[in-house]
């Protein structure tokens, strides 16, 4: 079973380009499953594979931009996919 691993960030300050050109550099790494940077929030959440990408080397990307861990989960890559469902965020 794939495990995988949550991590969200706060930013100090991120401008919207930087932002984007970061969201899709990491969405073309294999070892990233999902990313979101919002800079208006300034807040990101990557779910990525450990053993190809280390989250060393992945906090070292948003060091120029203040970041500071929030949060941190390890899940597997079914629970990511069943959560990412939408009949899951459906209130009945």
């Amino acid at each position: 079973m794939k495990e995988l691993v949550k991590i969200e960030l706060n930013l100090n300050s991120i401008p919207p380009e930087k932002a984007q050109t970061l969201q899709y550099e990491l969405s073309k790494n294999l070892a990233t499953y999902r990313v979101s940077i919002n800079p208006y929030a300034k807040s990101a959440v990557i779910v990525f594979d450990e053993k190809k990408l280390s989250k060393e080397e992945l906090l070292k990307l948003f060091e120029p931009y203040g970041a500071n861990m929030i949060g941190m989960e390890r899940l597997t890559l079914e629970e990511l996919i069943e959560n990412s469902m939408s009949w899951k965020n459906v209130n009945p």
